[in-house]
């Protein structure tokens, strides 16, 4: 990962910068801020033993960084003050198109778009390189929700047992029993890695955020090739 990293920093004149988020699920406020302290700690180490710096961010870096982003041109001449409240980060002149596909604020048209459909197979690791190596402002968010093992495994046993099921009832049509077959055994497979402690399941969410002074560079900044 640090090699790949310094290589797409060599290469490219765009600023690399990842914010991790981490939330845990805690009643109890000690319990869920141990938790957390712990998760950020391992995380650091791992990374930092890769030769990559982590540094955490508090409230007030927080909303210095939100101020920045949302207050391209403000935030210039006035910077992010430790007093003020989330209220007084947000941009007062932003306007929504009507066609409720892009946002502007400060002379910067913004686009979003999140991934809807993922390939079972790719062929490289980091196939989101393209994006990465775009020349342009492009924020990229990546939310990672965990999903409950068990309910997962009992839901793809009973899909093992329908497929295989419709796999008999589709002698007769040979491509369409193949295909049937073909899913029960990646359904298989997939109660087999789930059932490595190593092995954690998420829901993906990946929303890609563009953003230029015209409408006219956004289309072309807008047309990558995953």
């Amino acid at each position: 990962q640090k090699k790949h990293i310094l290589s797409m920093a060599g290469r490219s004149r765009n600023v690399l910068n990842f914010y991790t988020v981490f939330e845990v699920k805690e009643d109890n406020f000690n319990s869920a801020r141990e938790l957390l302290n712990d998760t950020y700690q391992s995380f650091k180490t791992e990374l930092e033993s890769q030769g990559m710096y982590v540094d955490q961010l508090f409230e007030k870096d927080i909303k210095a960084l939100l101020y920045r982003r949302m207050n391209p041109e403000s935030s210039q001449s006035e910077p992010c003050r430790e007093d003020w409240e989330i209220e007084n980060i947000l941009p007062e002149n932003a306007k929504i198109y009507k066609d409720g596909r892009h946002i502007e604020i400060e002379n910067r048209i913004y686009r979003f778009y999140s991934i809807i459909k993922y390939p079972s197979t790719v062929e490289r690791y980091r196939w989101l390189r393209k994006v990465f190596n775009t020349k342009g402002d492009i924020n990229i968010a990546i939310i990672l929700t965990p999903k409950n093992k068990a309910t997962i495994t009992r839901e793809l046993s009973k899909a093992v047992s329908e497929l295989g099921a419709k796999a008999l009832d589709s002698r007769k049509d040979e491509s369409l029993r193949q295909k049937y077959q073909a899913e029960e055994e990646s359904a298989k497979d997939m109660i087999t890695e789930l059932g490595n402690d190593n092995i954690s399941l998420y829901d993906v969410n990946i929303t890609i955020g563009i953003s230029t002074p015209d409408i006219k560079d956004l289309n072309t900044l807008s047309n990558i090739p995953l």
